[in-house]
């Protein structure tokens, strides 16, 4: 069942899912639509936001932000005060 935000700065919501959890299954359903395999890759999809769903709950806001920024360096808003994240040691 969804839950009503109790802030306004919460995610927004489709249907039963946050709208991250939501592209990964409208990702998933349209491989299915080109593969011509709807069926699998729509349980893959459920899988893929059980597995992501676990993930987020288990860590802090904006652990995949900061993820996403120390592995591939794309930064996440506007601050240019952030450390190199390719440079693992600082001297």
């Amino acid at each position: 069942m969804a839950t009503i935000p109790n802030y306004l700065d919460e995610p927004p919501q489709i249907l039963l899912w946050d709208f991250d959890e939501m592209i990964i299954f409208v990702l998933m359903i349209c491989f299915g639509m080109v593969a011509h395999n709807l069926l699998a890759f729509g349980g893959v999809g459920f899988m893929l936001i059980r597995f992501f769903r676990n993930v987020k709950d288990r860590r802090a806001m904006g652990f995949m932000l900061h993820t996403l920024y120390w592995f591939t360096g794309v930064p996440s808003g506007d601050s240019r005060t952030k450390p190199n994240p390719f440079i693992r040691q600082y001297h």
